[in-house]
């Protein structure tokens, strides 16, 4: 039925006001609707323009057509719910094609995340809880494989600025500038979505938490450096012949390689199904103990000098505050895992070992004395002295295990084992097994052929051989079913027991790394005050001294003068 537009025309004309200014609402490329008309024909038009109003929507005019009542009312309805809920989505897409300030607005939040992130691992002792730190986290459980792990959280920084690129090249407004930088970006990221992860060799699972993190942290960083750079910034054509050119794509180069070649030599460290840890060794690897990090900054800090921006700053940034705080916690634990590894090696910075190893440029594995004088054998004699006389007072003495109850050595052992352990130490023969009570002799061929005792007897002997040897089969069947899981637990177990004393040890050494110091600041502190007061002596004692002569030539020339006057000098020494 076909309503007739003295009864329709005003409710359908509030319809498309209230959808029209819905539809404005939104300042994005998608907009549907600048202008509506309403007018009236057939229902079969009406329902054909609804239906592609609804598929098909364009920026032109369009001229929906009255149609039935109820057709009409709830495909509007449709439509205004369906825009409704994607205003949010297309705000944000119009911020970001359209408004270079929010991408400005999250560099910001980028560089403020940097500082945070540093002082929370540097300053407060957070660590990743991935690897070889991953038993340290209460999530470590909730992990997935390492290669799905990288290649998810990766891959928005590859796809987010390529499609960036495909647009502006289907806008015909991409330079050649921009184009390279956002081909330095993607093409980083996919060495590390596509070829890195394929290149692992087992590797830890990684955290869901950090697998999140670091998917949303991509996301976020290829949003703003792909359209930034895609669409806002501006380059003249000289730009490969400045300063920042020049510098920036050969240190960029040289970043990459030393990452990708620092992430070999980590991978070849242990062979194929071998565990454990071992001190890498070559490249920037002499140099710093994790080079890899150190590429990457060197990689991104090249790209933010080609790019110069702001947004790319904000990443170079943010990765020196992400690896620093991490290299630091990877070269103490090195120290702290191998006796051997080098002591020349710095952090993640060549030849700054000292500074980065102790921020507060405290050396810990020594506690110099504060005074510089130089000692003799008779003071070490003296020392030696102190020391004796300070142990004699000391309570433990050299059996220090007096104290403790005495083990019982033999309380595992069985008489038989005892027998044996005494004829051993007797240098006794001892007796061999028996291996008569494993034989199954027949009595065939024998004078016993015709004893009816002697075959009922070997089918008995034969009848338990057998029995015990299926015996023994059941329960290497029930091994070999059930065995391996056994162990496999037990040495998880251990393997628990050994990271929980490994946590413990760590703890422990770190208090004493602590303590340490605070012995040496106390001693250093100290010391300068003591230093201060010695200066402040001497020069109280060198002015008392100047006085004093001074005194004693002004009270030569009172008597000379006096002498001369023949007066009193009037000068009392009491």
């Amino acid at each position: 039925m076909i309503n007739s537009p003295s009864r329709s025309f005003a409710f359908r004309r509030k319809i498309f006001a209230a959808f029209s200014s819905i539809c404005c609402r939104t300042h994005s490329p998608w907009n549907v609707f600048e202008r509506i008309v309403v007018d009236r024909t057939s229902a079969s038009e009406g329902r054909k323009c609804c239906s592609f109003l609804h598929l098909k929507p364009t920026r032109s005019n369009i001229i929906p057509i009255a149609c039935d009542e109820k057709y009409y009312f709830e495909r509007r309805m449709f439509l205004l719910s369906f825009l409704s809920k994607f205003l949010r989505i297309s705000e944000l897409q119009h911020l970001i094609l359209h408004d270079g300030r929010f991408l400005l607005f999250l560099a910001n939040f980028m560089i403020a995340s940097a500082v945070i992130t540093f002082v929370t691992f540097n300053f407060l002792g957070m660590r990743a809880s991935y690897g070889r730190y991953a038993k340290f986290s209460t999530f470590s459980e909730f992990a997935i494989p390492a290669r799905i792990g990288w290649f998810l959280q990766e891959i928005p920084s590859f796809i987010l600025p390529t499609v960036a690129a495909f647009w502006q090249i289907k806008m015909h407004s991409l330079s050649l500038v921009n184009a390279l930088i956002l081909l330095m970006f993607a093409g980083h990221y996919f060495q590390r979505s596509f070829i890195y992860p394929f290149l692992i060799r087992g590797g830890k699972a990684i955290p869901v938490h950090l697998l999140l993190l670091g998917f949303i942290f991509c996301t976020w960083n290829g949003t703003i450096q792909g359209f930034y750079h895609a669409k806002y910034a501006v380059y003249h054509s000289d730009h490969f012949w400045t300063f920042g050119s020049l510098i920036g794509l050969p240190l960029f180069a040289l970043g990459m390689f030393i990452n990708i070649q620092s992430d070999q030599i980590l991978r070849s460290l242990r062979a194929s199904g071998e565990i454990g840890y071992k001190i890498p060794r070559g490249a920037m690897f002499e140099f710093v103990s994790s080079a890899n990090f150190f590429g990457e900054i060197v990689e991104w800090v090249g790209y933010a000098f080609f790019a110069q921006t702001r947004v790319a700053w904000a990443f170079a940034l943010f990765t020196a505050a992400n690896t620093i705080p991490r290299a630091k916690e990877h070269h103490r634990w090195y120290l702290e895992k191998f006796a051997d590894y080098p002591k020349t090696r710095s952090a993640i910075i060549p030849f700054l070992n000292e500074s980065l190893e102790n921020s507060d440029g405290i050396v810990l594995d020594a506690l110099p004395y504060i005074d510089d004088q130089h000692y003799t054998d008779e003071h070490r004699q003296l020392a030696l002295q102190l020391i004796q006389s300070e142990c004699k007072k000391f309570p433990m003495t050299k059996n220090y295990l007096r104290n403790l109850l005495e083990p019982d050595y033999d309380k595992f052992l069985t008489p038989r084992l005892i027998e044996l352990q005494a004829k051993l130490s007797n240098k006794q023969e001892v007796e061999k097994i028996d291996l008569l009570r494993y034989e199954v002799p027949s009595p065939a061929n024998t004078s016993r052929a015709t004893n009816k005792k002697a075959w009922v007897s070997a089918i008995d002997n034969c009848r338990a051989q057998l029995a015990n040897q299926s015996l023994r089969r059941m329960n290497l069947e029930i091994l070999d079913e059930f065995g391996p899981e056994a162990f496999l637990r037990s040495n998880q177990h251990l393997k628990r027991q050994a990271e929980k004393e490994e946590v413990e040890l760590f703890k422990l050494r770190s208090q004493l790394y602590e303590l340490n110091a605070r012995r040496k600041r106390s001693q250093l502190e100290a010391g300068e005050k003591l230093v201060a007061l010695g200066l402040t002596w001497v020069e109280l004692v060198t002015k008392n001294a100047g006085m004093v002569v001074a005194n004693d030539t002004l009270e030569a020339e009172i008597r000379v003068m006096a002498k001369q006057l023949k007066v009193d000098p009037g000068i009392n020494h009491e």
